[in-house]
């Protein structure tokens, strides 16, 4: 019986063995991709743990991953900056490229494909730039050289911050794969500007509560030293002091008004300089 099976195997249609064969080989270029993809994507989320505010590093790394993941000749990201798409990092874009989008930056309208991605909130490309009657910015096409162009929107909360662009400067559309890859990038992308926009609220506030803290400890200073000391110069020397440390200026005074004199006279300073001292007791 063993050896009828084998026989059997063995004598099966050639076609469906080469189906079966086709079959295992596309199985294994998907697993490859996957992989692939995987390895990719935790390289970004990585970048991301290391530093939260290098978003230029973050984005570099989606960037140069979408750009080989989906076989394109090149790649690059538009943030929204008011009314326009500024470049922010690009892979495989000439230096001329690079200087000409930085300086004619791209409108939030439909006459190019990253605005008609912010518009739609999906992904889009055109399949030739050059046979889209629609399309408004052939200056930018003619220094790119691109002809298919595929973008995915960068979404927080529903609301567009960015777009990931990838295109070729050749006629080929992208596959379903290449967009399934992008979007994940393009998440990944807008997750960073994210950590940066959360980093920098919590700097601000640290700051804040920084200064908040040490207004407090003037006071307390000044508060203390009005309460243990009865020498009045005491008194307005840390007075002085703290106000020069919290303002972070170079030294400070305090005159006192001479009312039989009818003016002012300096009475103590902080962080000052005999000469600058001389100046003042001059100009009082």
């Amino acid at each position: 019986m063993v050896e009828r099976y084998g026989r059997g195997l063995a004598d099966q249609d050639p076609a469906v063995n080469a189906g079966m064969a086709a079959e295992v080989e596309r199985l294994g270029d998907e697993l490859a991709e996957a992989r692939e993809q995987l390895a990719a994507t935790s390289e970004v989320l990585a970048v991301i743990g290391r530093s939260a505010s290098d978003l230029q590093g973050v984005l570099e790394t989606v960037v140069e991953s979408a750009r080989k993941l989906c076989g394109a000749d090149a790649g690059h990201v538009l943030l929204v900056d008011g009314d326009r798409y500024r470049f922010a990092y690009g892979s495989g874009v000439t230096s001329e490229y690079r200087e000409f989008i930085i300086n004619n930056p791209l409108a939030l309208d439909r006459g190019t494909l990253a605005g008609r991605v912010g518009l739609d909130r999906r992904a889009t490309q055109i399949k030739d730039v050059l046979a889209d009657p629609d399309y408004g910015r052939v200056d930018v096409q003619r220094v790119g050289g691109y002809r298919t162009i595929m973008g995915v929107p960068m979404l927080l909360d529903d609301e567009v911050v960015g777009v990931l662009l990838v295109w070729r400067t050749r006629v080929d559309p992208f596959s379903d794969r290449a967009v399934e890859v992008l979007t994940t990038f393009a998440a990944q992308a807008a997750l960073a500007v994210r950590s940066v926009d959360l980093v920098s609220a919590l700097e601000s506030r640290t700051g804040e509560l920084a200064r908040k803290v040490n207004q407090l400890e003037a006071l307390g200073a000044v508060g203390e030293a009005v309460s243990s000391s009865l020498n009045l110069t005491e008194v307005l020397t840390t007075i002085v002091t703290q106000a020069v440390l919290l303002s972070g200026t170079d030294g400070g005074s305090i005159y006192e008004f001479d009312e039989d004199a009818k003016e002012f006279r300096i009475r103590t300073v902080y962080g000052t300089s005999p000469e600058v001292l001389d100046t003042l007791s001059a100009t009082g």
